[in-house]
């Protein structure tokens, strides 16, 4: 068990099991003050995502659909990996509960990457249906993509929106995670 990685640990009255993501309290928070207002452009890590300091893309839309060639400045949609994942990827078996101590965990593995959209200020709510369309799609194929995981029980997509939402940066982004254990919330609703 290591203090940077993440992890999965059962709670010992419950039997839920809890990830714990130490470095996701390194992430930046861009919303200055409580009411939300737009960052500046100039100050996005998202607005181009690369020139950040943000990984190649995973893959990438243009109004053509998905891309196999590398970037260009005509992007719709980008996904990368996330920058201060909840879990990091996986390699190897896959993971077990192990006990340490009064509870078990596990490593907390999987995938986690965000579809970073083009428009600094269209959320997904604010877009048409074309272009909700390549956001959905880009959904699809990586749902597909990580579906083939064998060690992997559980994908969620969830659009940030704010930072009552949990996003810590303005400009508009989806998330992708996936996990090695179905939530306990949402296997008791199966």
């Amino acid at each position: 068990m290591s203090a940077k990685n993440p992890e999965l640990r059962q709670d010992i009255v419950s039997s839920e099991w809890i990830l714990v993501a130490p470095s996701r309290r390194h992430r930046p928070n861009y919303f200055i003050t409580q009411k939300e207002r737009p960052a500046a452009k100039s100050a996005c890590p998202f607005e181009d995502p690369q020139k950040s300091g943000n990984s190649f893309p995973i893959s990438w839309y243009s109004k053509n659909g998905l891309e196999r060639s590398t970037v260009t400045s005509n992007w719709l949609l980008q996904v990368i990996p996330n920058k201060f994942p909840a879990v990091v990827l996986h390699s190897g078996a896959c993971p077990h509960a192990l006990p340490y101590g009064l509870y078990h965990h596990m490593a907390g593995v999987g995938f986690h990457e965000v579809l970073v959209y083009r428009s600094h200020s269209k959320f997904l709510a604010d877009m048409s249906p074309p272009e909700a369309e390549f956001v959905i799609r880009a959904y699809q194929d990586r749902f597909l993509a990580h579906k083939k995981e064998k060690c992997l029980e559980y994908i969620f997509i969830f659009h940030n929106h704010g930072s009552a939402a949990g996003a810590s940066v303005w400009h508009p982004h989806s998330q992708i995670i996936a996990l090695p254990i179905v939530p306990p919330d949402v296997a008791r609703s199966l």
